[in-house]
């Protein structure tokens, strides 16, 4: 049996409520959703040639140049 009260105390008759419950098996809703596998990701060497190494030669060569400068003054 239910009875309501509202906010001023008034309540209402009471009532039966009857709920049915069936279990109907859902195959796609009930299944567990499948964990994605990570796809690896693979970078490939490209042929050309990158400048990385002309800036690490630059910064080899850079106190060369300074002195070579100071010999010249």
């Amino acid at each position: 049996m239910v009875i309501a009260i509202d906010k001023l105390g008034n309540t209402s008759d009471p009532a039966a409520i009857t709920i049915n419950i069936e279990n109907v098996v859902d195959t796609d809703a009930e299944q567990p959703a499948p964990v994605p596998t990570p796809t690896p990701t693979v970078t490939q060497a490209s042929s050309e040639s990158s400048s990385g190494s002309l800036a690490w030669f630059a910064l080899l060569a850079a106190p060369f140049a300074v002195l070579r400068r100071r010999k010249h003054k």
